[in-house]
């Protein structure tokens, strides 16, 4: 009985600990955000009396994030530019990092 009732612990142990590892396998965390980049690329867009719809920037960039991964490393990059705190003096930031990732404002 003994030996039976250390199975049955055993085997609980294990498929918690199993059941543990799978909870990790979900989607991964994107070192990017849609939102973020919008919203400063919008705000230094303002700065300068250019109109960006938010929305419909963070729906694009969504909508490329999803099938492209080398659009990833690319909105990756335009984060990294956009943000410094004085990225947005007199022009548009950024412009070769994040084309294709903001809409392009002529």
């Amino acid at each position: 009985m003994k030996n039976m009732m250390n199975w049955l612990l055993s085997g609980a142990l294990f498929a918690g600990i199993a059941g543990l590892g799978m909870a990790g396998c979900g989607e991964t965390k994107e070192a990017y955000n849609c939102a973020e980049i919008c919203e400063t690329y919008s705000d230094c867009a303002s700065k300068l009396n250019i109109d960006v719809d938010v929305t419909e920037c963070v729906t694009s960039c969504e909508n490329k994030a999803d099938k492209d991964e080398e659009f990833k490393q690319d909105a990756e990059a335009c984060q990294e530019c956009l943000s410094p705190a004085d990225s947005c003096k007199d022009s548009l930031p950024c412009a070769s990092e994040c084309a294709g990732v903001v809409p392009e404002v002529l």
